[in-house]
């Protein structure tokens, strides 16, 4: 602890190469065993599984039409449905009071609507077309919403938060665009990277002139040269998540099992970092490895998430990589559902609400984990999915069709 904690004498990239090792290091070291985790009886998964169908029923004439909280009545019924839902999946009552006070949903619907908007003053012609990935971009929104409640801060969309967002909808498009050829987009890449620097670069096209607008914001909150790691967060992000298409996309039969979890831990754990400087604009080395931890197991979901998709595509992950080299996916997702417990067990951690906000983001993850079990129980033993049901607050077949039954009711 000593030897990393001297490590924040050094510049940033050369701190983020020390978190990757250390969480390298406890991702190797984790067990393969089944996790310590509360059972749930099938009676107790009937009485929370009626309380949802009730709740769904009672409101259905209300969410028939329903498409945008315009009104109190709109509000109560979306609050008291989601209330419920949350309640029966297993949250305590403490946690979502938190959450639900301070204002998390609406900050949802706050980035929509300025996403939407940003979209159709400078593409209105994209709007439809980017929708899916606005929706896509509150996942990495709710994350910065428990981070700012982490770090003490109120939940808003701030113009560089709005921005970190949007940048990585606009950069994803460009880079996994297949009509795009890679020279052109090596070059767009370098363009980016030359102008977070500050360096001064003219825009040469739409795509360009909307992103340095939109880089543009992280200088309305921050001058670059007061927050010089913020700004290379956001230069290691970038070049993050270029190194990530490139390795996954071409090196997928020569990365071995730990090149890939690097791969994995720096695209999601810079991510973090860089959300940590623009919520608080300086943050500490505790608080710096905590972010790099945060964003790394939220990375392993995601791809745990993305593993059919991933299948398809060819892009290799440690979990689609697994299924390829012919294992089911059990011993990998104990390892993550474990990885999740020991990355937030840390020092910053302190106050009674930072600790209602970790065991929240502790209870939603490994309620993700158990989703994914249920959708894609073809990639698990039978054995053990029967084993992983016992902890699910839900019966599995209830639990494999929540989502879709939620959107439906709640589209």
């Amino acid at each position: 602890m000593e030897a990393l904690a001297n490590s924040y004498k050094l510049q940033l990239d050369e701190r983020i190469k020390c978190y990757e090792e250390e969480y390298l290091k406890l991702w190797n070291t984790i067990s393969y065993d089944f996790p310590s985790l509360q059972m749930y009886s099938k009676a107790e998964k009937m009485l929370r599984e009626a309380k949802i169908k009730k709740t769904l029923i009672q409101h259905k004439s209300k969410l028939k039409n329903l498409r945008k909280i315009e009104s109190e009545e709109d509000e109560k019924t979306v609050f008291i449905i989601k209330k419920v839902i949350e309640e029966a999946i297993g949250f305590h009552k403490e946690q979502l009071d938190l959450i639900y006070n301070e204002g998390f949903y609406n900050n949802l619907i706050n980035f929509e609507e300025e996403a939407q908007k940003f979209i159709q003053d400078n593409e209105p012609s994209k709007g439809i077309a980017l929708r899916g990935d606005v929706y896509q971009a509150t996942r990495t929104v709710m994350i910065s919403a428990m981070m700012q409640l982490m770090f003490d801060k109120p939940i808003s969309i701030t113009p560089s938060l709005f921005a970190i967002n949007m940048i990585y909808i606009y950069t994803d498009n460009y880079i996994d665009d297949p009509k795009t050829d890679k020279k052109s987009k090596m070059e767009f890449s370098k363009k980016i990277s030359k102008y977070l620097l500050g360096e001064r670069v003219l825009p040469q096209n739409e795509k360009e002139e909307i992103i340095f607008k939109l880089i543009d914001l992280f200088r309305l909150e921050y001058q670059q040269e007061e927050y010089e790691d913020l700004y290379n967060s956001l230069y290691y992000l970038h070049k993050a998540q270029e190194d990530s298409f490139v390795k996954q996309q071409h090196e997928i039969n020569t990365s071995s099992v730990d090149d890939m979890l690097k791969i994995t831990m720096e695209k999601g754990g810079v991510f973090a970092i860089a959300d940590g400087y623009l919520i608080k604009g300086h943050i500490s080395y505790e608080a710096e490895k905590f972010c790099y931890g945060l964003g790394t197991f939220l990375q392993f979901i995601d791809d745990l998430q993305d593993v059919q998709s991933d299948l398809q595509t060819g892009n290799m992950t440690v979990f689609s990589k697994t299924i390829v080299e012919g294992d089911t996916l059990d011993n990998v997702t104990n390892k993550a559902i474990q990885f999740i417990k020991e990355t937030l067990d840390s020092e910053i951690i302190v106050s009674h609400k930072q600790k209602l906000v970790r065991d929240f983001v502790i209870h939603s993850c490994t309620y993700l984990i158990f989703e994914t079990i249920a959708i894609n129980s073809k990639y698990y033993s039978d054995e053990y999915v029967e084993q992983a049901e016992k902890h699910m607050p839900l019966s599995l077949g209830f639990l494999k069709n929540l989502r879709s039954t939620l959107e439906e009711h709640l589209s």
